[in-house]
């Protein structure tokens, strides 16, 4: 509209905001109506805010598309949040605590199985919305303490998770990087390789010992 292309690292630091925007907005909400918003609001409101931006943008990843991208990247957020408040809830009444442990690590291995295949193929968007339901499962499962892993519980895996905040906040300006010295890489996963050092380089600069 005003004559110049908005940086890609900017369009991923609005959706950045959006997150933040939304945590503020829900957070009184949930604090006073928990059962209220996650049993009847959340599971409805996630499921539309979904529908809507698959059917507008044929794409969950909203914030990498060009126009009136604010609206969307709120409905993105704000339909991801939900989703978190109904795993939360899921988890903690231990839905899933009366099936077997195995089957259980095995499904959730499949589910990530798919959604990195999906992630790393190119594959038909016309998957996209039953592999974020996958994802969401695999999700809920890892959260679950009936599979949790005990050789998981020690002091390096306690520092990827405390990193991993700080890759999610870097990831998007390691992306911008790597995009303006398009030149030097010669394909994609000297792209991908490339793109996963450098976030985890300006994470590890932000993390405290």
């Amino acid at each position: 509209m005003f004559g110049f292309r908005i940086p890609s690292w900017l369009m991923a630091e609005w959706y950045l905001s959006s997150m933040l925007i939304i945590m503020f907005v829900l957070a009184p909400i949930i604090i006073r109506c928990r059962k209220i918003y996650t049993y009847y609001i959340a599971p409805i409101l996630s499921m539309a805010l979904t529908a809507v931006i698959f059917k507008k943008c044929n794409t969950f990843n909203v914030f990498i598309l060009k126009g009136n991208l604010v609206w969307l990247a709120n409905a993105r957020a704000l339909a991801e949040i939900s989703f978190g408040c109904i795993i939360y809830e899921v988890t903690e009444k231990g839905l899933f605590d009366k099936f077997n442990r195995k089957l259980l690590l095995l499904s959730e291995f499949i589910c990530y199985l798919i959604t990195f295949t999906y992630t790393y193929k190119e594959l038909d968007r016309i998957f996209e919305p039953s592999v974020l339901f996958i994802l969401i499962l695999g999700v809920t499962l890892t959260f679950s303490k009936k599979t949790s892993l005990n050789f998981l519980n020690n002091k390096f895996i306690y520092f990827l998770g405390k990193l991993s905040l700080a890759v999610y906040l870097c990831h998007s300006v390691a992306r911008y990087c790597i995009g303006e010295k398009d030149s030097l890489f010669s394909g994609y996963y000297s792209h991908l390789g490339a793109f996963w050092a450098l976030s985890f380089i300006f994470a590890l600069g932000t993390v405290r010992k």
